[in-house]
């Protein structure tokens, strides 16, 4: 599993099984300037789950996720 974080007060974390899954409060980095710390692994990401909390999603972070499938976003 890989891991790490994409926002102030935001983590993430891939599994095995390519799903990545972006937790805690506040807002996504942007990544226009940048790549997001997941890039090397886009060819796995399957699915995103954003959990409750998560207040925004950056500017390309899922621009190259060429597998991805499905997105769970929540209210927050």
């Amino acid at each position: 599993m890989k891991s790490g974080t994409c926002g102030k007060n935001l983590k993430w974390s891939l599994d095995e099984f390519g799903i990545l899954t972006i937790n805690g409060n506040g807002e996504m980095d942007n990544y226009v300037a940048g790549e997001p710390p997941w890039r090397s692994q886009y060819n796995i990401i399957r699915e995103v789950i954003i959990e409750n909390g998560v207040t925004s999603i950056g500017a390309e972070a899922f621009h190259w996720c060429e597998n991805l499938e499905e997105i769970t976003i929540p209210e927050s």
